[in-house]
């Protein structure tokens, strides 16, 4: 299974986030604060692997930590939702960053269609 940040997920720092390092993300331009992941070891397939939410990233010591909270169900789990609403997926083009994270895996149009809704919404 290929994941988004290689992670002990058991780890947690003083923020009560578990947390890894940006550099151990295989494509660190999807690690970005509300963005959803797959963190976890890579390898063994009985090592865990989570759907997480990134939190934040904070530049200490020369390295860009990210915290993540672990979110609740199993990857399965998330598999079933998408395929219930039928969901289409779609990747980015290489380097975009979507306007947010939902934007990244639902086909819901241009952003210039429901930036409108998100302002009226605010």
């Amino acid at each position: 299974m290929k994941i988004d940040l290689r992670a002990d997920l058991m780890s947690q720092d003083h923020t009560g986030y578990t947390w890894s390092l940006l550099e151990d993300a295989p494509d660190p331009g999807i690690i970005v604060p509300g963005a959803l992941i797959l963190a976890g070891e890579e390898g063994d397939p009985d090592d865990p692997v989570a759907v997480c939410r990134v939190v934040e990233l904070e530049e200490i010591n020369d390295h860009m930590v990210v915290r993540f909270e672990i979110l609740p169900g199993n990857i399965e789990d998330y598999a079933v939702l998408v395929k219930r609403h039928n969901v289409n997926v779609r990747p980015r083009p290489a380097g975009q960053r979507a306007p947010s994270p939902l934007a990244a895996v639902a086909d819901w149009g241009p952003a210039e269609d429901w930036e409108d809704w998100t302002d009226a919404a605010r």
